[in-house]
């Protein structure tokens, strides 16, 4: 399968159904790769772009659609993905992530879907698990102080 038609073959799509074929055709796609869906609200790409934590290269063989906003004299445009394959460079990893727009509770939502190396996604467990481990040690550590 190639992904020229990803998105707009998602979109042809029950709503019910769209978050379901995205992340099944990327399994498939993506072979040993762990893929992390959720809804945009909790993951902006575009500010972490802003804060260089990130690079994009918009994937070519796709249409990528971009919408801008403008909220009159003396605002600035604002530019906003909406339906995308990204690649993205983060800490030297390279990530496909895949934004669509879908009608969801009756308000357009947009989704993510990250495709990440199993074995990154196994360090930043870890990473994580040991973080919190430090933190509840630290906290048990104070508490015993007083």
């Amino acid at each position: 399968m190639g992904i020229e038609n990803f998105i707009k073959d998602a979109l042809y799509k029950a709503n019910d159904y769209i978050a379901y074929h995205i992340g099944r055709e990327l399994a498939e796609l993506h072979p040993g790769m762990a893929i992390i869906e959720g809804e945009t609200g909790y993951f902006d790409l575009e500010e972490f772009v802003r804060a260089e934590r990130c690079s994009v290269v918009h994937e070519g063989s796709i249409f990528n659609h971009i919408k801008t906003d403008w909220d009159g004299p003396g605002k600035e445009p604002k530019q906003s993905v909406e339906n995308s394959w990204l690649n993205v460079l983060w800490r030297g990893h390279l990530l496909d992530v895949v934004l669509v727009t879908y009608t969801q509770r009756c308000y357009p939502s947009r989704h993510h879907w990250i495709s990440i190396s199993s074995y990154v996604m196994r360090l930043r467990s870890r990473r994580l698990a040991l973080r919190q481990e430090y933190l509840t040690l630290r906290v048990d550590d104070e508490s015993s102080a007083t």
